[in-house]
């Protein structure tokens, strides 16, 4: 899996280059650093909706994480973006 990765970062010219380059993925990328802070708020609130599908629970997680991330770096972190 380390391999892996490397490959990816130390070269532009990999087999995954068109799927990383979407805006979807981009913007994920963009906004990782609030989804590792924020997913357990998404794990907690997924979880206490009773949904007894672990998939689904996954869905509503990353949702929720990628939401509150995106709140976050709009607002909070684009106050310190803006600092530099």
């Amino acid at each position: 899996m380390t391999a892996c990765l490397a490959s990816l970062v130390l070269r532009e010219d990999h087999v995954l280059a068109p799927v990383m380059t979407l805006r979807p993925v981009a913007r994920v990328g963009t906004i990782s650093y609030g989804i590792h802070l924020y997913h357990l708020i998404g794990l907690h609130l997924a979880s206490s909706l009773g949904v007894i599908t672990p998939w689904l629970v996954l869905l509503i997680c990353s949702a929720i994480a990628i939401l509150i991330s995106e709140i976050s770096y709009r607002s909070l972190e684009a106050w310190f973006r803006k600092m530099r």
